[in-house]
């Protein structure tokens, strides 16, 4: 009110002096204000007497008091907003017991008398495999993962964690039956338990609640915590997550296994289907030819020509030496002559062999030509058989060595006491959101009036 009266011109601090009561100050505030509206007007206290009636100073100190009287008004209602003892602020109170400390209570009467006891089984493993170098990796993606704090971390380890979490592992052990039996209506209060008309959404969705689980990535080592309304039912639902874990990483393993010896058996009866082929191949041109091997066949053909073309030049080098001494119709002549003769027939018959042309159809160049590309082609299939073979056997080595294995580290038990609600925590995490939310609420409301006034 000070504030306002002070927007006045000419006015000072004219706060009205203290009273005996709190109720004779209430009443003395808006009458001093009005008066004072009144010596400013010349006029009545009625708000309509104080409108301006005409331009000039007075018609603007009338609007001017007119606007104060409207405040008046909204703060006289103000007023009568405050408490008993005439302080300011019983609305706030009272919006503080509503959305504060209701809430609070009634935390404290669900945590404290009607929740149920939640017993939590806990289990610890990890998927390890034969080749440690597979679960690290090399090179410049395992550098990175160093960096991003993964480097212990396998992706089947990702892969249990995912099932852990996922519809399957609810259908492996037992399906929404099994939900049903563990944490229906009968068995907690309202809100732990799970509505008789749950769909398969709801049912993971509460799974997760009830079976939590995390994976260090530095030691690649994965947490589970199975929660029930007995210790017993919980004990049991850890030992069925670790169960299933261990078979899915079996799983894994032998399809691993299954598959990388698949591939090379794969390849090995390629190989050996075209070896096969190239040596039936070589068998039917080797009958259609009538020639076991055309190579060696040419080569003794090339010896014996060499050795005739030699005998050639030495009786020819003697014949020319003799027909010189001797008369042509000496004896010695004739014979050389004649064995001459035989060199040269021989020579010919020779050549004829190698130009000649078998059932093939072709000469014996030709033939040798053919044969020398199928040996190829044999030679080619069986070095490829053998590398096939080699491989095969490399990789069962491989997937007997890389085999995934689950390594239980620490083994469920049945607790002795239930874990959850903790009532504390409970209470006291509702007292702090609802005080958050109260604040943050009252500073806007409060926000709001000061920008209006």
């Amino acid at each position: 009110m000070q504030r306002l009266l002070s927007r006045l011109p000419g006015t000072k601090d004219r706060s009205p002096k203290p009273q005996p009561g709190a109720g004779e100050r209430k009443a003395a505030r808006p009458e001093g204000v009005a008066a004072r509206a009144v010596k400013v007007t010349g006029g009545g206290t009625d708000p309509d007497s104080l409108a301006p009636r005409g331009r000039g100073p007075l018609a603007r100190a009338g609007t001017k008091v007119t606007d104060l009287v409207r405040t008046v008004r909204e703060d006289l209602k103000e007023l009568r907003e405050t408490d008993a003892t005439g302080r300011r602020g019983g609305g706030l109170w009272r919006s503080f017991g509503i959305f504060v400390l209701i809430p609070t209570v009634l935390a404290a009467l669900y945590f404290a008398v009607l929740a149920s006891d939640i017993f939590a089984s806990e289990t610890r493993f990890m998927v390890r495999s034969g080749d440690t170098q597979q679960e690290v990796g090399t090179g410049a993606l395992a550098m990175v993962a160093k960096v991003a704090g993964v480097s212990g971390t396998s992706p089947d380890s990702f892969a249990v964690l995912n099932y852990v979490k996922s519809r399957a592992i609810i259908e492996d052990v037992g399906g929404k039956e099994t939900v049903f039996r563990l944490f229906n209506r009968d068995r907690g209060d309202f809100f732990a338990t799970i509505a008789p008309d749950a769909t398969w959404e709801d049912i993971v969705e509460y799974w997760q609640d009830r079976v939590s689980a995390s994976l260090d990535t530095q030691s690649g080592i994965i947490t589970v915590e199975a929660t029930a309304f007995s210790a017993e039912e919980a004990d049991w639902l850890a030992r069925q997550v670790v169960e299933k874990s261990e078979t899915l990483v079996n799983e894994i393993s032998r399809r691993a296994r299954e598959e990388a010896l698949r591939v090379a058996l794969a390849d090995v009866e390629l190989a050996r289907s075209e070896l096969a082929e190239a040596r039936e191949t070589l068998r039917v041109y080797r009958n259609t030819s009538e020639i076991i091997d055309p190579t060696m066949t040419a080569e003794s053909i090339g010896q014996v020509l060499s050795q005739l073309m030699i005998k050639r030049i030495e009786l020819e080098a003697r014949l020319e030496t003799t027909a010189s001494m001797i008369d042509r119709d000496f004896a010695p002549r004739q014979v050389i002559e004649r064995e001459l003769a035989q060199v040269k027939a021989q020579i010919a018959e020779q050549e004829g062999l190698l130009a000649s042309q078998g059932r093939s159809g072709g000469t014996v160049s030709d033939v040798v030509a053919r044969f020398e590309n199928l040996r190829l082609e044999e030679e080619f299939a069986a070095n490829r058989y053998s590398i096939a073979v080699s491989s095969y056997e490399k990789a069962r080595q491989e997937t007997e060595r890389q085999q995934l294995y689950l390594v239980e580290i620490v083994r469920p038990s049945v607790p002795d006491t239930a874990l959850y609600p903790r009532v504390a925590a409970g209470i006291f995490m509702i007292f702090f959101i609802s005080f958050v939310l109260w604040a943050i609420a009252s500073l806007i409301v409060a926000s709001v009036k000061d920008h209006a006034i």
